[in-house]
């Protein structure tokens, strides 16, 4: 076993050799940010078979399925359905309506769907008492929907607050949801490392549906990706 820093050491002292060799090189590793971090391609096995190959932005920006997305890093996930009002759609979830602000996805439809939500797509709200002073982007918050939600869990990483949150919908029981570092029916969030966040917080965070990665309930096979 080797302590973070040369285990950084090591990873970039792989990539110089493998590129000054110019071979094709093999790399097993059940670490997913070392996977991201060392290949050109990586191929996510699951099970007995590989469930998505290709470069490691795609498996994060577009994963084939919940499997992968919730293997590649954590991602919040939320039970969904599309909703009309006339030519503009959007998604309900639990008591709460995210617009689209425009018609839905043609890849998406009617069926009971799952949304995912990265960290860095769920804003921080301004407004509530217990979350951050001031909100990530303040230009971004205008066509977002404010999301009530409870701290379930809190990880300090240096940079900032890594926080689970509980949000009132009921938990997603999608094939491949149960992988999710965060579970059940709970979002991810990215809080500033000096703003006070605990266990049991009642806070507000803000979605843009624009921002969801869509999966099929039934299946966990992804339907669109934003």
């Amino acid at each position: 076993h080797l302590d973070a820093a040369e285990r950084l050491r090591v990873r970039r002292r792989i990539v110089e050799v493998v590129r000054s060799l110019a071979v094709t090189t093999l790399y097993v590793t059940h670490d997913p940010t070392e996977a991201l971090a060392l290949a050109d391609r990586v191929a996510l096995l699951h099970e007995g078979r590989v469930r998505q190959l290709d470069p490691p932005g795609t498996l994060y920006d577009r994963p084939a399925d919940l499997v992968v997305a919730a293997m590649v890093a954590p991602i919040g996930l939320v039970p969904g359905r599309l909703v009309h009002a006339g030519e503009l759609a959007g998604y309900q979830v639990g008591g709460v309506t995210l617009p689209l602000w425009g018609p839905a996805p043609s890849e998406v439809d009617d069926r009971p769907l799952v949304l995912g939500f990265r960290a860095e797509d769920v804003w921080t709200d301004p407004d509530t008492a217990a979350g951050p002073a001031a909100g990530r982007e303040a230009g971004a918050a205008a066509d977002t929907v404010p999301v009530d939600a409870v701290v379930t869990g809190v990880e300090y990483t240096g940079r900032h607050h890594a926080v689970t949150l509980a949000v009132g919908a009921p938990p997603v029981t999608a094939p491949g949801a149960g992988l999710s570092a965060a579970g059940g029916a709970t979002l991810r969030a990215l809080y500033p490392a000096r703003q006070q966040v605990r266990t049991g917080d009642a806070v507000r965070v803000r979605l843009d549906a624009r921002r969801a990665h869509v999966f099929d309930a039934a299946t966990g096979t992804a339907l669109f990706h934003p």
